[in-house]
Parts: C-alpha cells; structure tokens; sequence
C-alpha cells in the first residue's frame, strides 16, 4: 500500500541485512512490467553488488537465457533480493 512507508523502511533493513549475502540486488518493478526487463535489472545489479563485470551481451538474451544465466549465478551464491513496488 503506497505512502505508509514500506519502502523507507524495506531499505533500512535491506541495508542493515545485505552485508551478511554474497550477493544483493534492490530491483524498482515498473508497472506495466516485462519479465525479461526484471531479469536484466536483477543480473546486473547482482553483478555489480560483487563487482563482477557484466556481460555485453546481456542487452539481447532472450527470457530463456536469462533464466539460465540468473540459475546459474545463483545456485552458488547465498542473496538477498528485493522487488520493490510489485
């Protein structure tokens, strides 16, 4: 529910808590959404969280290679992610 201060308060705890993750993204959903937009967002925030470098082509992957790239960086790592405004 908008103006009662659920964001303020998701990102003082989202910046208390991700200090204890491999990895962290804060990913802002825009309505309408497309899913494959969302994926992007979140690889490269999570990416950059870890100061890895992310890949050029990223900007024309498809859902299916998005998904697999997200699957793959993950299963590794212990993250924290938060979609605000869903």
């Amino acid at each position: 529910m908008g103006g009662l201060g659920n964001t303020t308060l998701t990102q003082q705890v989202y910046n208390h808590a991700k200090a204890r993750f491999q990895c962290h993204a804060w990913v802002q959903v825009p309505q309408p959404y497309k899913r494959e937009e969302i994926q992007r967002t979140l690889i490269m925030e999570l990416l950059e969280s870890t100061r890895s470098s992310v890949p050029g082509e990223i900007h024309t992957m498809d859902e299916g290679k998005l998904t697999n790239k997200l699957r793959e960086y993950l299963k590794e790592n212990k993250y924290l992610v938060i979609f605000d405004d869903v």
